[in-house]
């Protein structure tokens, strides 16, 4: 397996970068570039805008201070202007909103805004979670233009001791501007940490206000909610698709199996597929992606797995959804990082820890699946990529790596067929952000 060792940085007063080379030519069209700062990075999302990409990260500046941050680049990566913070809570997706003429008009982010509350008579009332979503505009100027909370916002009484907590988990936009948003909530349990967390859809308008929200609940289940959300128009049809886990227990996922919920607009389910519910396993997804061609054609998901229901021994999995929103288990494949692209013939075999992050479609119909891979004993978690072609047959793969972990949070084709990656690369307990742009092939130039 060919190896890229990614170097090491200075840290810096500032969040700045790190270039694999004291300076790019122009018209290099690969490249790893570094983000980092006084304190601790972690990214959750990029995306590819007019003239360069927008990064989306938290900045983790004490044990109950978490700041969004936003990092724009032009198309080689380099940063433009000062990063960008929002204090009051963390990012976890970020959409650029792109007018007709193909410029940006602005950016809606979705996350989580946390009160602590140390004197709370009631454990679960320590911390209170909100989902925050913020409207900025093109020059992400702060504050937002808006920003909506879905909240508890009932006083404690005996009659409601212990409050709800609100997660933000995923974002679309669709071409004609509907704003729709996926999250999870708890109900509160008197004496109890923990809950079973359930998951909501809803759509905002361009003002990011509630135009309508539903409830999802599965007997009494805890969902984990894969990182993207997609809207598919199937033959004149609307549905929203994601892909989540389904725990068994309210306090981890002692077992846990996939789900494809497929929802229509402020709808109960149209289909639920499941796979590896009758099993006792970790079946954890991770990302789920439209196929490029047509979402007609179904849906990539990647994640974890792991017959040991505390996650050690994990392989990395991909299978293929149809355009119905049915799991084919005969595409079904694993990956062990010592077996390279060699799909294993036995999904409980696992030599070192891996497993799939997130996933982009490509152009010829195949996929591109980003995860880690603990191939060096003792050496951390390297970036891991997996070529998929439009059958499901691995065609290559790519490690990057060096000290410490790299773990990718986002991938994206670009138009021009190149590969984005971004996410989070931590030595000694200390993180920043990674943008790296390959060919098609996964390769970075000389």
């Amino acid at each position: 397996m060919r190896k890229i060792l990614l170097p090491l940085f200075l840290l810096s007063a500032m969040i700045g970068c790190s270039n694999l080379e004291d300076a790019d030519p122009s018209n290099r069209k690969t490249f790893i570039k570094f983000f980092n700062g006084a304190y601790t990075l972690s990214a959750t999302s990029v995306e590819s805008i007019p003239g360069g990409y927008v990064i989306l990260g938290n900045m983790q500046v004490n044990d109950t201070l978490i700041v969004t941050v936003v990092i724009v680049t032009d198309e080689n990566g380099n940063q433009v202007g000062e990063p960008h913070r929002f204090p009051g809570g963390s990012g976890k997706a970020i959409k650029p909103i792109i007018s007709g003429a193909g410029v940006v008009d602005g950016y809606v982010i979705v996350g989580d805004s946390i009160k602590i509350d140390p004197l709370a008579e009631q454990a679960a009332n320590t911390e209170i979670a909100s989902m925050r979503v913020l409207h900025l505009n093109a020059n992400l100027d702060y504050p937002a233009m808006n920003t909506y909370f879905r909240s508890d916002n009932s006083d404690i009484s005996p009659e409601h001791p212990v409050k709800q907590d609100f997660f933000g988990q995923a974002l679309t936009i669709t071409s004609d501007g509907k704003v729709f948003v996926l999250g999870g909530f708890k109900e509160g349990i008197v004496g109890q940490q923990a809950a079973p967390q359930k998951t909501f859809l809803m759509q905002l308008n361009n003002q990011v206000s509630p135009v309508w929200s539903i409830d999802y609940d599965l007997y009494g289940r805890t969902y984990q909610n894969a990182k993207s959300l997609i809207y598919a128009n199937v033959n004149g049809n609307g549905k929203i698709v994601w892909s989540a886990a389904l725990a068994v227990d309210q306090g981890g996922f002692n077992k846990s199996y996939i789900s494809i919920p497929v929802a229509a607009e402020q709808s109960t389910f149209m289909s639920f597929d499941l796979l590896g519910e009758n099993t006792d396993q970790l079946f954890l997804p991770g990302d789920i992606t439209a196929t490029a061609k047509d979402p007609a054609f179904g849906f990539g998901v990647t994640g974890r797995y792991s017959i040991e229901t505390n996650g050690s021994k994990s392989n990395l999995f991909f299978v293929h959804v149809n355009g119905s929103g049915e799991i084919e288990e005969e595409t079904l494949l694993f990956f062990d990082g010592r077996s390279g692209i060699i799909p294993l013939e036995n999904e409980n075999e696992s030599i070192v820890q891996d497993g799939g992050e997130t996933i982009t479609s490509t152009k010829d119909g195949g996929y591109v699946i980003a995860g880690y891979t603990e191939l060096s004993s003792g050496n951390g978690k390297d970036l891991w990529l997996i070529k998929l072609d439009g059958s499901f047959h691995p065609e290559w793969q790519k490690t990057m790596g060096g000290s410490g972990d790299q773990v990718p949070c986002a991938i994206r084709e670009l138009s021009s067929g190149e590969l984005l990656i971004c996410g989070t690369n931590t030595v000694g307990g200390f993180s920043s952000i990674f943008l790296v742009k390959t060919d098609n092939k996964g390769e970075i130039a000389k």
